[in-house]
């Protein structure tokens, strides 16, 4: 057998995989390689009777590495072409896992046992919801949240926050850009200051950021000394996860700017999961 040819910018097990942190999935065998196309993630469950098919990724939910269920489900899953399956194990449990995925003709991969399948089956909807973003700007994503801060700082062209569903903020970036009190005392504070969520404005714009995925502006107050601020939603599926805030810097926003903050909103909601899972 041999994985079928995959049009470009169809996203693959390799790029799948790629995007999350091995800590979350360990790829254990990938008999037709990892150039096979990915679908939609399925969880099944010891004894459910869903219907697998060609692309997807099954999550053998509550089923022993090495009991009959792994072994039926692996099967099913060759059988219908999945990408791969994916089973909690133990290290002791991979090799075992390795050979039979092998022999069947399916790629397995490892969870960690004490893994949360919520947690892994949400990682894995926000990657292939996310498919149709560049290559580059994810495969070559930085390692942590602040690399991405200074990415997205860069890439938008004004000093960056990135806050929580909490407003707490887990990473800022550092490229000696403008900035002015707010974010310096959201900074040392780690989290938005009182004084600014006291602003009804302010609540009403994050309210308007959580319910929908439109990039939002705050202008400049030149009284209070406020440079003016472009925002996002970071989203994992539908669940509002965390925002970034961009200064504005030594040029205006412009439509550019507001593409590569929208691009990489889905980037930054791989670290944030990340985060979370840590």
């Amino acid at each position: 057998m041999r994985a079928p040819d995959v049009p470009e910018g169809v996203l693959t097990l390799g790029v799948l995989l790629a995007r999350l942190s091995p800590v979350v999935l360990e790829l254990l065998a990938a008999p037709l390689g990892v150039d096979v196309p990915v679908g939609r993630v399925l969880i099944a469950g010891a004894g459910d009777d869903v219907t697998m098919a060609e692309g997807d990724v099954v999550l053998l939910v509550g089923v022993d590495a090495a009991g009959e269920a792994a072994v039926a489900g692996v099967t099913r899953a060759a059988a219908a072409r999945a990408a791969a399956v994916v089973v909690k194990a133990r290290p002791d449990q991979h090799a075992a896992l390795a050979e039979f995925g092998g022999a069947h003709g399916v790629a397995t991969v490892a969870a960690p046992s004490s893994a949360d399948w919520g947690q892994v089956f949400t990682l894995l909807r926000t990657v292939t919801s996310t498919a149709g973003v560049a290559v580059h700007d994810v495969d070559h994503a930085p390692a942590d949240l602040f690399a991405l801060a200074n990415a997205i700082a860069g890439a938008v062209g004004g000093a960056t926050t990135i806050e929580d569903r909490q407003l707490r903020v887990v990473a800022y970036s550092n490229l000696e850009q403008p900035i002015d009190g707010v974010r310096r005392d959201s900074i040392l504070g780690r989290s938005v200051p009182p004084y600014v969520m006291q602003r009804d404005e302010i609540v009403a714009t994050y309210r308007r950021m959580w319910g929908n995925t439109d990039i939002v502006h705050l202008p400049a107050d030149d009284e209070q000394r406020v440079r003016a601020r472009m925002g996002a939603s970071v989203r994992a599926g539908d669940e509002v996860i965390g925002t970034i805030w961009v200064v504005e810097g030594e040029r205006p926003f412009d439509a550019a700017a507001e593409r590569a903050l929208r691009d990489s909103a889905p980037v930054a909601a791989l670290h944030l999961l990340h985060h979370q899972a840590a």
